[in-house]
């Protein structure tokens, strides 16, 4: 069965991926081949300075506190995926002949000294060279093989304009509140739910079943909210309604709830049929972005799917073991790394785009 390789992994090499932040190199007193991935070796202490260097980024990231501690539990987890899938990259740019220039080199080596000087003194200038050569790399075959081939159109911008809308809307919410035991409120929610489906106002409802003391006065009315004002689990299941809905019973801490959603109030400033120019790039920007992580999954699954990945034993390192790896073998397709999903999806939705454009 093939298992789809979690985005997290990837992105924490590639988000992280620029720049250098000055960790020291250590030497594991048993050194030797940690990762064998195609062409590409890895040992040991470089695993772990990896993990370092990828730890002390996400340490002086400007990410919340939480969000920190998201990404370094990730880390954890997921560093033997991570590594495997920059030895892909790495092996793929070999093979596709994508080497950085010497002029490129330099002039990274001229930005370092001038804006990081601290780096040359935890690195030597050829263990610089080598992790400029190596970033240059995965970013050029990501370049080559996935940045080239995104395209976005109008209709793309106008679907996300729509979904950004939703998201940002404020909802009218009403609700009916049921106290006392689970059973109790469930055989209510069915009186209530089958008197709805009759055709009866929810107001009315609220006013008959409700046991919030205000519902006589205000027909289950809570007011308008934003998304993030209402506890989680109301939150949850009020923006999944549309103006007319009712929810299914939901549980909180104030007893059990069947939501409605009476009206909906969107963002003056956005007009999705007429958008501005400025919106038409922050809105091209972020799908092209989406585009880009969903391909660039796709390519790596491609990728691994048909790689020869052997993981010699930690040892006392520390190291996860092959164990943490998913297996993304599947017998019932053949390797598709020359012709992969990245490739098929990008002819797809060009074939789609000239198909529009021909139409009109």
């Amino acid at each position: 069965m093939l298992v789809k390789l979690k985005k997290t992994s990837l992105l924490l090499l590639i988000l992280f991926g620029g720049g250098f932040i000055p960790v020291g190199a250590e030497i594991f007193r048993i050194d030797g081949i940690y990762l064998v991935v195609n062409n590409q070796m890895l040992t040991r202490s470089e695993a772990i300075d990896t993990s370092k260097t990828l730890k002390t980024r996400i340490e002086q990231s400007n990410l919340s506190a939480g969000e920190k501690s998201k990404r370094l539990a990730e880390l954890k987890n997921d560093l033997l995926k991570s590594l495997v899938q920059e030895l892909l990259l790495l092996d793929r740019a070999d093979a596709l002949g994508l080497e950085p220039t010497e002029k490129e080199i330099e002039g990274r080596l001229d930005q370092i000294a001038e804006n990081q000087p601290e780096v040359f003194n935890a690195y030597g200038e050829k263990e610089l060279q080598e992790q400029l050569i190596r970033d240059f790399k995965k970013q050029r075959v990501i370049s080559y093989e996935i940045e080239s081939r995104i395209r976005t159109d109008e209709e793309e911008l106008e679907q996300y304009c729509i979904e950004e809308s939703k998201r940002l809307r404020k909802i009218g919410l009403s609700q009916i509140l049921f106290r006392g035991d689970a059973d109790e409120a469930r055989k209510k929610a069915l009186e209530v739910k089958k008197a709805f489906e009759e055709g009866n106002d929810f107001g009315s409802l609220a006013e008959k079943y409700s046991e919030d003391p205000s519902a006589a006065k205000t027909k289950g009315k809570l007011g308008f909210f934003s998304q993030g004002e209402l506890l989680q689990s109301i939150n949850d299941a009020a923006f999944l309604l549309n103006p007319g809905e009712m929810s299914p019973l939901v549980n909180s801490e104030f007893g059990f709830h069947l939501l409605y959603v009476f009206d909906e109030e969107f963002p003056e400033n956005i007009n999705c049929k007429k958008l501005t120019l400025d919106q038409k790039n922050r809105y091209a920007d972020i799908v092209y972005g989406q585009e880009k992580d969903l391909l660039l999954q796709d390519y790596i699954q491609d990728l691994w799917a048909c790689a020869r990945i052997e993981v010699k034993d930690p040892l006392e390192s520390g190291l996860p073991s092959i164990e943490s790896l998913p297996n993304v073998r599947d017998a019932n397709n053949p390797c598709r790394v020359r012709m992969g999903a990245i490739r098929e999806r990008a002819m797809e939705k060009a074939s789609s785009q000239n198909k529009k454009q021909s139409s009109r």
